[in-house]
């Protein structure tokens, strides 16, 4: 038996600027919801809610992958090569792929 899907309440624009400070409107999308949330004392969905109906994408952190990481994607595997990087293991999968190197035992 199928049960009945209620849709959640949709904010809008406006709401999510009035419940936001200009300062904090301006950080959207520029840094990590997390991050902005914890500023704040909200939560990171609380943040990411209000980030959507304004229609800001998220924010992506851009690496610049300089010769010595890349030296370390390759001489490492993904976990210890992400650790030391500091990124995340897709990053560094995804990093070793654009590279064409096959991951290391």
């Amino acid at each position: 038996m199928r049960t009945k899907h209620t849709p959640r309440s949709v904010m809008t624009a406006d709401a999510a600027k009035e419940s936001l400070d200009k300062r904090t409107l301006k950080r959207l999308g520029k840094e990590p919801d997390a991050a902005i949330a914890a500023d704040i004392g909200r939560s990171a969905e609380f943040v990411r809610r209000r980030r959507v109906a304004l229609g800001i994408p998220a924010f992506r952190r851009e690496i610049t992958w300089s010769p010595a990481m890349n030296k370390t994607v390759i001489q490492h595997n993904n976990a210890t090569a992400a650790e030391k990087l500091g990124i995340s293991q897709t990053a560094v999968k995804i990093r070793r792929h654009r590279l064409k190197q096959e991951p290391t035992q």
